[in-house]
């Protein structure tokens, strides 16, 4: 698919779009925009972030751009391997992927089907990082799958154990890039790695294609996320690295220097399951900072799967 077509399927969920030069635009969270694709470096200039902030409204956007080295905060994990096996995983995660394929079988899903069985691995993926399975209700969840069905490029993989479903992978090929978006593993299910298994067949079989360039599992998260990012290079994953850039209005980076930020976390600390206020927090603590953010891609990287 194009990057419109990325795009309207955001929309059709009751994200807003905005379109500009460089690319397009959704809210992640209220007053929130981040660019897409989340593969490309874009470089907006003054008009289309006026665009942004004054057409959202937009409190904050993000954006990954190029940069020097050593100004690079950020990246998007990548496999390029057209040759990617066994031999291309880390020792470890080879011989937890070789168990995790003997014991599940991997196999596309339609997306009515995975409706109806997916939510309540994400209610157990939620609970698991002490966020509030509320966060993705049914009938979000619900909408996410119709707008994935309705989209060309878009595919779900599960791995199944005794014919069960232990976990689930949404994928999206956008230009030439095939980007791994959710995945979520059910809880009883964890010993045996499905994950492992998930990752490693999908890749396998996306990198081979002749339309794939490469394969994504998101962006470097703004959390703390060392043991996703570890389990990712494990796979054979490689952190391409830029610059991710961060936008705010002007009042904000002012109530951030008057005790914005620790309010935030105040609200943050009340309601610890609540991605919202969460992120907000980590935001704020970057902007105090004068730090640029580390965006996470939506959906991409929120979800943990076996190190």
């Amino acid at each position: 698919m194009d990057a419109s077509q990325f795009a309207n399927f955001w929309a059709v969920q009751g994200h807003r779009v905005i379109s500009t030069q460089s690319c397009q635009w959704y809210n992640t969270e209220p007053f929130v925009y981040l660019s897409i694709p989340f593969h490309r470096m874009v470089t907006p200039d003054r008009v289309e972030m006026a665009r942004v902030l004054g057409g959202g409204p937009a409190l904050v956007m993000r954006y990954a751009c190029p940069a020097e080295e050593s100004k690079c905060n950020g990246g998007l994990y990548v496999c390029r391997d057209k040759n990617y096996d066994i031999p291309s995983l880390n020792e470890k995660a080879r011989n937890r992927t070789r168990r995790a394929l003997r014991c599940c079988d991997v196999e596309r899903v339609e997306f009515r089907d995975l409706m109806e069985w997916g939510h309540e691995i994400n209610v157990q993926t939620y609970i698991r990082q002490n966020r509030d399975p509320k966060t993705l209700a049914y009938e979000k969840w619900a909408r996410y799958c119709e707008a994935a069905a309705d989209t060309p490029g878009f595919e779900a993989w599960g791995a199944y154990m005794d014919g069960k479903p232990a976990a689930y992978v949404v994928c999206a090929l956008v230009e030439d890039c095939y980007h791994l978006l959710r995945q979520s593993s059910a809880t009883d299910y964890l010993s045996y790695c499905p994950n492992n298994a998930l990752t490693f067949a999908v890749t396998q079989e996306a990198i081979a294609r002749p339309e794939v360039g490469y394969v994504s599992t998101g962006l470097k998260s703004v959390e703390d996320t060392y043991g996703l990012n570890r389990y990712k290079e494990r796979m054979g994953y490689v952190l391409e690295p830029f610059r991710d850039q961060l936008v705010v209005q002007p009042f904000i980076k002012l109530l951030a220097g008057v005790g914005g930020s620790r309010a935030i976390r105040s609200l943050h600390q009340r309601n610890p399951g609540a991605d919202f206020w969460r992120k907000a927090a980590r935001v704020m603590d970057l902007i105090y900072q004068d730090t640029p953010a580390q965006p996470n891609a939506g959906q991409a990287g929120d979800d943990d799967a076996e190190s």
